[in-house]
């Protein structure tokens, strides 16, 4: 399989599988009590990227800190959800301090649009012809040379690739 369409199958895993599992029963947020407002904007050369996948990986030196995800507006702008299972992004809004990796991914049509209402997931939307849109150096969370420091009272983050 293609390095792009790997990528696209393992950002759309991790972000989505968190939502869609889950026992339905409450879950323990105790760990968000000390989570930071984290958001930022995403270009591309100076251009917004709208639906683009931003990621927040812990890094190794970072203790405590959990995966968390958004999804960019027409603007570029997001706001960070701590990835929690059975948990919406709503109820775990804020990321956890500490030192992340960071990761962008967008996977669309060719001329940009967005990939059909009734695909299964990324893997399914590349066969359908959709593409990545993010160069994959920032795609890929191994390889990828951004970073974000999130430390209280809030984070802000804006990433132009």
């Amino acid at each position: 399989m293609h390095t792009a369409k790997k990528n696209a199958v393992l950002v759309f895993a991790i972000t989505a599988t968190p939502w869609i599992v889950g026992c339905g029963a409450k879950k323990d947020l105790g760990f968000l009590k000390d989570a930071v407002p984290a958001t930022g904007r995403v270009t591309v050369a100076g251009k917004p990227l709208a639906g683009a996948t931003v990621r927040f990986l812990p890094t190794i030196q970072s203790t405590g800190g959990r995966e968390a995800s958004a999804v960019t507006d027409e603007s570029g702008r997001y706001e960070m959800s701590t990835l929690v299972p059975g948990v919406s992004p709503d109820e775990s809004k804020g990321v956890v301090p500490g030192e992340y990796v960071v990761a962008i991914s967008r996977v669309a049509m060719p001329d940009g649009a967005p990939a059909p209402p009734d695909i299964i997931d990324e893997n399914d939307a590349i066969a359908r012809g959709a593409r990545q849109h993010v160069p994959e150096k920032y795609t890929d969370p191994e390889n990828s040379p951004l970073q974000a420091t999130v430390a209280p009272p809030k984070a802000e983050h804006d990433f132009d690739l």
